[in-house]
């Protein structure tokens, strides 16, 4: 028996994973069940999860990846009154992005003096 209520996917999209989450996983989800993916967009298959929230299989889903980048303004997902997609930028930040070329130039210089 499935007792989550909150199940959260933050794999990375690999041959295994992609539609990882697909009609049979949605259907063993409780109706007051929420999804949530972190991951990137393939790893749910949008349509069975469309259908899903269409037919109140499960109570919602928040996405911040789609299968196909930029997201349409017309994609049915968006339309659902129990979803919510959000942008996959969450390290865009200045402070994330310092770190990120900091990181960078310290992994050259690593190389660079061999360490």
């Amino acid at each position: 028996m499935i007792k989550c209520d909150v199940i959260s996917v933050s794999v990375p999209l690999t041959p295994d994973t992609e539609n990882l989450i697909s009609a049979s996983e949605l259907s063993l989800m409780k109706e007051n069940g929420i999804l949530i993916n972190t991951s990137r967009g393939k790893v749910i298959n949008e349509k069975d999860l469309y259908d899903a929230l269409l037919l109140n299989k499960i109570f919602g889903a928040a996405v911040d990846a789609f299968a196909e980048e930029p997201v349409s303004k017309d994609h049915p997902l968006l339309k659902c009154k129990n979803f919510i997609g959000t942008p996959h930028n969450g390290a865009n930040t200045k402070d994330a992005l310092i770190r990120m070329g900091t990181e960078a130039v310290d992994e050259i210089i690593k190389l660079m003096n061999e360490e």
